[in-house]
């Protein structure tokens, strides 16, 4: 937990954060899907070694990025939210009654994330340039029972 935040505090140090394109978008849809695969082996029994929490560590911060610079509300809500599921996942994981739970919902999330990143690439412009002062957080509202009828319906 602790690199992921120290990672994120990084990114919002670093300045300017340019070129939030549909590159950075299909990159993060292809990591959905390297760690999807490592996440079903885990679920099959396979240990989850630290170098693939990191992995989902960066990926949490690479939404919670792409959510800061995406212009459409709705993806950079559907961005926000993936990166704040993934962490809370990680810190579930590390409990030895919530690791099957974690791991099933990361499982779900990764898979979800790959259509979602695919989609993005083809909204958003290549190559396009702000700074993070241009950009004001939407205000994402979730609808609650659409939120339970999702993960209850989730393989």
């Amino acid at each position: 937990m602790m690199k992921s935040v120290l990672a994120a505090l990084a990114l919002a140090l670093a300045g300017p954060l340019a070129h939030a394109d549909h590159d950075l978008a299909r990159e993060w849809s292809r990591t959905a899907a390297q760690l999807s695969g490592d996440v079903q082996g885990a679920l099959s029994g396979e240990p989850l070694g630290a170098q693939i929490e990191d992995e989902l560590a960066k990926f949490s911060v690479t939404a919670a990025r792409l959510a800061h610079q995406s212009e459409a509300e709705d993806l950079a809500c559907i961005f926000r939210g993936m990166a704040e599921d993934t962490e809370v996942q990680l810190d579930r994981l590390s409990q030895s009654d919530e690791r099957l739970s974690a791991l099933r919902r990361l499982a779900t999330l990764l898979h979800d994330a790959e259509a979602i990143g695919l989609a993005a690439s083809l909204k958003l412009p290549n190559n396009q340039t702000r700074t993070s002062a241009a950009r004001v957080a939407p205000a994402c509202s979730a609808d609650a029972q659409g939120t339970v009828q999702y993960l209850t319906e989730q393989p």
